[in-house]
């Protein structure tokens, strides 16, 4: 039994596939998925397949390439999505100083405001982390 532990479920193109992929991923031993969020909007769509798949998990957290369009009420909405019974880790946060999508300070705060939110919650962490 295998866990696919950062997947992107939500993609378009993955999730008009998606009874083929884990019918796929299934064959291969992969049984469990964390589709793993990169926004506020995609944790949204992470779980409504996992509350739709009995195998598919969610997280909920801002990747820093989006975190210059963090919401003012950023923790209060992770902390709300948190309480799903389907909610594993907070993530995908971090900070990627190679393309500087956001600028630096603007994702270490929003980076620190998510670990918060996990060290409150005793939640596991999905870090992206690139050059910085």
């Amino acid at each position: 039994m295998l866990t696919d532990t950062h997947c992107h479920l939500f993609y378009d193109d993955l999730k008009d596939n998606l009874p083929d992929i884990l019918d796929r991923a299934k064959q291969l031993g992969v049984d469990r998925f964390i589709c793993v969020a990169t926004n506020l909007t995609d944790a949204l769509e992470c779980l409504k397949l996992a509350e739709r798949h009995t195998n598919i998990w969610a997280s909920a957290g801002v990747h820093p390439h989006d975190a210059k369009d963090a919401p003012h009420n950023l923790v209060n909405r992770i902390r709300e999505l948190m309480n799903h019974e389907k909610m594993v880790a907070v993530g995908e946060i971090g900070l990627d100083y190679f393309r500087n999508i956001s600028d630096q300070e603007t994702q270490k705060t929003v980076f620190r405001k998510q670990m918060s939110i996990a060290q409150d919650l005793d939640m596991p962490v999905i870090f992206h982390n690139r050059n910085a």
